[in-house]
């Protein structure tokens, strides 16, 4: 076997500084320390449009879910946007009265008015932590993102 010190230097490359050593399967890598990352994706429900006790029951479910990590645990979210697409042209829309017209073509100049628009399609989640709370973490995670109804 050979000795791959001599081919290394002393400064630290990139490889050095990453935690990650193995993917162990799809989402799941083990660290160097021991410890677990897992990555999803979450796309739920449109947050401009849900009502403040739609928001306040969510935020309870992420906070519980949260709380029952523990120590030791990195969670990470990351909103993933993409640029949208100009507003629908004119000639596509058709609405059943004036009134409703009106409101729509408001609605198009403050569009065009206000200049880049961004549609977010998902969420990443990255959790980080210690290998033996790691089935029970990630299920009650996605037990706050997909609550049983």
């Amino acid at each position: 076997m050979r000795n791959l010190k001599e081919y290394r230097t002393a400064r630290k490359g990139l490889p050095d500084l990453l935690n990650a050593a193995f993917l162990l399967e799809d989402g799941l890598l083990l660290n160097k320390d021991g410890s677990l990352t897992s990555a999803f994706y979450y796309s739920g429900p449109d947050l401009e449009s849900c009502s403040d006790d739609d928001l306040d029951t969510l935020s309870q479910h992420i906070n519980h879910a949260l709380a029952q990590l523990g120590t030791d645990w990195t969670v990470q979210v990351d909103a993933i946007r993409f640029p949208a697409e100009n507003y629908t042209k004119r000639e596509d829309c058709f609405f059943a009265d004036a009134a409703t017209a009106v409101i729509d073509e408001e609605r198009r100049q403050q569009y065009e008015a206000e200049g880049a628009h961004f549609e977010i399609c998902g969420k990443r989640i990255v959790m980080s932590g210690a290998l033996c709370n790691y089935t029970k973490s990630k299920s009650t995670l996605l037990w706050a993102f997909y609550p049983a109804d």
